[in-house]
């Protein structure tokens, strides 16, 4: 139950978030933000009245939000709701607010991008805020006001409370239990203590039960496991002898007739029957094996992540709105120009120079939505430029790069290399952002599938699939964390011609 509080306070956390970052691009609220000196006044007054008028009508909304609010060093604009029990009132709710941006305004890095838990006039909230110039935008929750909903989750007899790495907690014995579940927006875990006292009354009554249960296991176990011996062990021992022969290669073994279980006999026929059809199934096996092969190799080429192009419209949608016609020529020409690769007829197999112009114009898509903050630098040898490969060899390491290591207040640099050693084709892209968390990297050395959030990611395992069928052992991939900071991808290719370059 601790669990579901947790994951009910995340989901509502998110979307008053979500409001957050939707409300900053409000052209009311980006008045108040950027308007002139000359206009300021008569625009901020009208923007600050409509801006209040929406979000008091939206907070009611987005519970168990308390407050949304305003700040800059001139002014404090606070937005109550009206449905919640509030633990302050709004001149202290000012001060406190007032002082705590103060605060954070002194610091070297001023952005948050979680949930905080702290004081605010001498009361503890929870509070979330976006920074655009020296303007804020933030929305705070009381912890009563989250405890208060305890009931619901049936936590209500436990002492519940919320902690972050540098706080405590007094009146805390080394017997109670903690249990500690951290939030995935803030930075605070949701602590439920359990008493020492009742946790060993419950388990007093359990170690009753279970001595009973044991000793009515020690008086029936003998008489048991001879019933079962006869009724199960001595068929599986045959299905296992029998089984293993077969693995041996004396496919002409059967398992002999048994005569207890019914399931057992199943098997048994099932098993001799598989056995009996064995060769005409390893003929039908080969040919489908082609024909996943080339279904495979299809099914890799259309491979297209669905989130830029969504991504992308939401950004001709921003442009759009702010009226920012050139830009939306510049970036329509870019989406042409990806698509126009993706979607050429040229095969799986492409010149290097064409790939390379794919990924130039991806991250040039990119580079809108991130406000220009993601850079690619590339060298390619003239020579190695004419040299085929894979299509999207080098494209996937760069989304990967891009959706993993870049957020909107950050720079990425991605490098490119790619040039002939001898008989080879060497690609390496790099790139400075977070680098491949341990447990993926170990992954991926291993090729064993990768697993994130729950899901399944198939973009890397797909050109390791696709460099093995058309070069073999020819080809390498290795991935490593640079020392500095960043992941590395280093691809070895044989030199050849796109005609020789077949399915191994």
């Amino acid at each position: 139950m601790g669990k579901y509080y947790t994951k009910d306070l995340d989901t509502k956390l998110y979307a008053i978030a979500e409001y957050l970052a939707g409300s900053s691009m409000e052209s009311d609220f980006q008045t108040i933000v950027y308007a002139d000196a000359q206009n300021r006044k008569d625009k901020y007054a009208l923007a600050k009245e409509a801006l209040y008028s929406q979000m008091s009508h939206d907070i009611l909304m987005y519970k168990p939000a308390e407050y949304f609010f305003i700040y800059s060093p001139e002014d404090m604009m606070l937005v109550p709701s009206t449905t919640q029990t509030r633990t302050l009132d709004s001149i202290e709710m000012k001060e406190g607010l007032s002082a705590l941006m103060e605060t954070v305004i002194q610091r070297a890095n001023r952005y948050n991008s979680q949930w905080e838990l702290g004081y605010i006039h001498g009361e503890r909230y929870i509070y979330r805020y976006l920074w655009f110039q020296d303007t804020c935008l933030g929305a705070c929750v009381s912890e009563k006001q989250l405890l208060e909903i305890l009931g619901e989750f049936s936590l209500s007899d436990y002492d519940v409370f919320f902690q972050t790495g540098e706080s405590g907690e007094e009146n805390i014995s080394d017997d109670d239990l903690l249990i500690r579940i951290p939030s995935e927006y803030g930075n605070f875990d949701v602590v439920i203590r359990v008493p020492s006292e009742r946790l060993y009354e419950e388990l007093h009554v359990f170690l009753h039960q279970s001595l009973f249960i044991i000793l009515l296991l020690i008086i029936l176990l003998p008489v048991f496991f001879l019933y079962l011996h006869h009724i199960m062990i001595v068929p599986i021992r045959s299905i296992v002898n029998t089984m293993r022969e077969v693995g041996d290669g004396a496919t002409s073994i059967r398992i002999p007739p048994i005569k207890k279980l019914s399931e057992f006999q199943l098997i048994a026929k099932t098993f001799n029957n598989m056995m009996d059809q064995m060769e005409q199934l390893k003929i039908d096996i080969y040919e489908k094996k082609i024909a996943e092969q080339e279904l495979y190799i299809q099914c890799s080429k259309l491979q297209i992540n669905p989130h830029f192009f969504l991504n992308s419209l939401n950004t001709l949608y921003l442009l759009n709105k702010r009226r920012e016609h050139a830009q939306i020529n510049k970036i329509l020409t870019y989406l042409l120009d990806y698509f126009k690769n993706v979607f050429s007829g040229k095969g799986d197999i492409v010149r290097l120079e064409d790939e390379v112009n794919l990924v130039l114009s991806y991250a040039a898509v990119q580079k809108f939505r991130y406000d220009g903050n993601i850079h690619i630098h590339y060298e390619v040898e003239k020579a190695a430029e004419e040299v085929p490969v894979p299509s999207m060899v080098m494209l996937t390491f760069v989304e990967n790069a891009i959706k993993y290591s870049t957020n909107y207040s950050k720079e990425l640099d991605i490098r490119l290399y790619a040039a002939l050693s001898e008989d080879q084709l060497v690609i390496q892209i790099e790139d400075d952002g977070g680098g491949f968390p341990e447990e993926i990297l170990q992954a991926l050395r291993e090729g064993k599938p990768i697993y994130k959030e729950d899901r399944e990611h198939i973009g890397i395992s797909n050109v390791v699939s696709r460099l093995k069928l058309y070069y073999g052992q020819e080809a390498s991939i290795t991935f490593e964390n640079m020392e500095s900071s960043g992941a590395r991808v280093c691809i070895k290719l044989p030199r050849r011609n796109s005609n020789e370059i077949t399915t191994c």
